[in-house]
């Protein structure tokens, strides 16, 4: 009887072993080859929110993958011309007198509350902006609407902790210069990831 359990017990050690063996030799291959089908882009992915996540300076390329605010933070039918600001913010707090990225040069992002054909929702997946940040640098992100009355929709500001910042997604508690009607509606979704410029 007790040889049974010995055996059961050295079997499940032997597959925890090959396992173990198995996760190794896929996340080296993963990673020394990035071109491997499905490990490659799998290790990757979790080396870049690694290295997002860790308290080191360095190039970042950014983009905005969206943008969304609700329809019920704004009128029904109230136009909308979408627009992001980013500046730096540096260790002692001075704001940077340009914006890093202005989304206005890349033309008009219309909205209008309530519509479902034109939400109020925009993208710059295909406009990515550099930036050079370092450990207790911050960044203040502002949401604009640039049609006719040019308001200011919201702001935040990142706070200085381990990672870099622009990463993720950030909410807006704060919308129209009022508490969000809706709070999980509103954010802004960024996608960054360190180069290797110098």
């Amino acid at each position: 009887m007790g040889e049974g359990k010995k055996k059961g017990g050295s079997r499940l050690g032997l597959v925890l072993l090959l396992l173990v063996a198995g996760l190794l030799v896929s996340g080296a291959v993963g990673y020394f080859r990035p071109d491997t089908p499905l490990l490659g882009p799998l290790v990757g992915m979790v080396v870049k929110q690694a290295s997002l996540a860790r308290d080191t300076g360095g190039i970042y390329e950014v983009r905005i993958s969206e943008l969304r605010l609700a329809d019920e933070e704004f009128s029904a039918g109230e136009a909308l011309d979408l627009q992001v600001l980013i500046f730096a913010v540096d260790a002692q707090g001075n704001l940077s007198k340009e914006p890093l990225f202005d989304t206005r040069k890349f033309g008009d992002r219309l909205a209008e509350a309530g519509n479902r054909d034109k939400p109020v929702v925009a993208r710059w997946p295909d406009q990515a902006f550099r930036v050079a940040w370092k450990p207790g640098e911050e960044f203040l992100v502002q949401v604009w609407d640039r049609k006719g009355s040019d308001t200011l929709l919201s702001e935040w500001r990142s706070e200085k902790s381990g990672g870099f910042p622009l990463s993720g997604q950030v909410a807006f508690p704060v919308v129209n210069k009022a508490d969000a009607k809706k709070p999980k509606g509103n954010y802004i979704k960024f996608d960054a990831s360190p180069t290797t410029a110098k």
